[in-house]
């Protein structure tokens, strides 16, 4: 019994002993990378005053990769430390000294080459021009559902004015059809959580549809028919985004009236089209080609290969290689639901074409001040505190 007692003590320990141990080196490496990214802004700062653009940016473009370089090296070495703190004195404790160094060894270069490898062929070429396009590459701003800060009913004329003040490049909506084959702008398919009737779009007339009240965020508004939401938009000058939903009630037809009813309409104020149902995308383009349709992307499942014009995707899995591959395919992609400053810096940073986001007024702000920071040391900063710096926390 005593010696049961004394091995759990001895365990426990140990597991102390191993949870002290990753605190320090957590500790550690957040100090050194700290002070070397000061030391690099630090070196940056001087360099731009130097005469001449082009000394400034080739020192900014080595500073940026090397922080890059550094930066994931040090992840990948500390994780594997971390590894061996957690597994040496339950593992290889039993292991001849010179057996474990070259395991230790093994596994750090094996790490070490596959990152190195991999950020050295990205980096450059994506530094450059986030250094030279960054500042003049502004995404589009586009009021998702219509509204901004909560300011209305969305998808309601009675956002749709109030967000037209603050000017989005565009504004999203949604459109369903109708019982009689007409367009409702509602994002739903069941009208309960917005007005209360327990009903789909499809099973409603249009005259039906326009007399309900909807509420939300605290404001009431009546829903609107296509026809009414685009003469607004053309009274405010306001481009339009529109989503078409699908369900299984919708007519066979249904894309080939609205191209025949609003097909001109469309192409004459620039509007642009998306679906997340990928036989809207294939339909329209047969139908109507000239329109400039976009597929939306919960996940990033595949390679921007497709018919579609563009890409909306959610942004959680969004990253530069699939926005690479859309512009080399010449394609904008747009990111959604951004609503954090943060978050807009950092799409901003991967070269996204357009923001969707539920705050309008933040992004006009946030776009205005990153552009601001227009030397080469604070572009380095902006890296540092709005990409590398919070996956370097997370990590």
């Amino acid at each position: 019994m005593a010696m049961k007692k004394s091995w759990r003590l001895t365990k426990n320990k140990q597991w102390w002993s191993i949870i002290w141990r990753l605190l320090v080196l957590g500790i550690v490496v957040a100090i050194a990378i700290g002070i070397f990214y000061l030391v690099v802004y630090g070196l940056q700062l001087l360099w731009d005053l130097l005469p001449g653009k082009y000394p400034a940016l080739i020192f900014a473009i080595a500073n940026l990769t090397l922080i890059q370089i550094v930066s994931e090296l040090t992840i990948v070495y500390a994780t594997v430390l971390s590894l061996f703190i957690v597994f040496k004195p339950l593992k290889l404790k039993r292991l001849p000294i010179k057996t474990r160094t070259a395991v230790k060894h093994r596994t750090l270069a094996v790490f070490t080459s596959l990152v190195f490898g991999a950020v050295v062929v990205t980096a450059v070429a994506t530094n450059i021009f986030y250094l030279i396009h960054v500042n003049a590459h502004a995404p589009l701003i586009i009021s998702h559902r219509g509204v901004d800060d909560q300011n209305g009913v969305q998808n309601t004329i009675q956002s749709l004015k109030k967000t037209a003040k603050e000017k989005p490049d565009f504004v999203e909506i949604d459109l369903h059809e109708t019982k009689d084959k007409q367009f409702i702008v509602v994002h739903d398919d069941n009208l309960n959580k917005l007005t209360g009737l327990d009903e789909v779009p499809s099973q409603l007339t249009l005259k039906q549809l326009t007399k309900l009240i909807a509420k939300d965020n605290g404001h009431e508004a009546k829903l609107a028919s296509f026809d009414q939401y685009i003469k607004e938009a053309e009274k405010l000058h306001r481009k339009l985004l529109v989503e078409i939903k699908t369900t299984p009630n919708d007519s066979k037809e249904m894309l080939e009236r609205f191209n025949e009813k609003y097909g001109k309409t469309v192409l004459k104020n620039k509007y642009q089209l998306q679906s997340l149902d990928y036989h809207v995308i294939e339909g329209l383009h047969q139908i109507n080609p000239k329109l400039t349709v976009f597929y939306i992307q919960p996940y990033n499942f595949t390679y921007p290969h497709s018919l579609a014009d563009g890409y909306s995707m959610e942004y959680s899995t969004l990253n530069t290689d699939f926005i690479w591959q859309a512009h080399l395919q010449d394609h904008p992609v747009y990111a959604w639901t951004i609503n954090d400053e943060r978050l807009m810096k950092e799409m901003m940073y991967d070269q996204v074409d357009g923001i969707i986001t539920d705050k309008v007024g933040l992004a006009k702000k946030t776009i205005k001040e990153f552009q601001r920071n227009s030397s080469y040391a604070n572009r380095i900063l902006n890296y540092i505190t709005v990409v590398r710096m919070p996956n370097d926390l997370e990590a």
